[in-house]
């Protein structure tokens, strides 16, 4: 029994490390979707154990396997938007939409066509300049 309890405890911890962890700090998504992952096992594996064994499950066995699940589906969401995100950029980066401005007038007058801007959209360079 107290081997399970130590597991409970265990899995309950790691399911409050892994929302913390994408609470706290998305550059930690990795390490939290381990932690959740790792944390739903151990909460996998006692409430197997109860079921043969007959006993019934502590509260933080069952803390445990619903943080599991929340951290596991709230840190694949994360990872799967910084991952469309990354090769969104990288096609377009890749393609020329972007950075594809040969000097930095070129660079506002296509920001000006997007509408006022306020004191930006009345932002002029002096005749000759050019940025590098």
């Amino acid at each position: 029994m107290d081997v399970y309890k130590s597991k409970a405890n265990a899995s309950m911890v790691l399911g409050i490390v892994s929302v913390s962890l994408l609470a706290l700090s998305r550059g930690l998504a990795l390490p939290a979707l381990v932690c959740a992952i790792v944390g739903l096992v151990l909460a996998i594996q006692i409430r197997k154990a109860a079921k043969l064994e007959g006993f019934e499950l502590s509260s933080n066995a069952k803390a445990g396997y619903v943080l599991g699940i929340i951290g596991l589906v709230l840190n694949a969401l994360v990872l799967v938007a910084c991952a469309a995100c990354a090769a969104a950029l990288a096609t377009d980066i890749i393609s020329g939409r972007f950075y594809n401005f040969p000097d930095l007038r070129g660079f506002f007058d296509h920001f000006r066509s997007f509408g006022d801007f306020g004191d930006f959209g009345n932002f002029s360079f002096p005749d000759g300049f050019r940025a590098y």
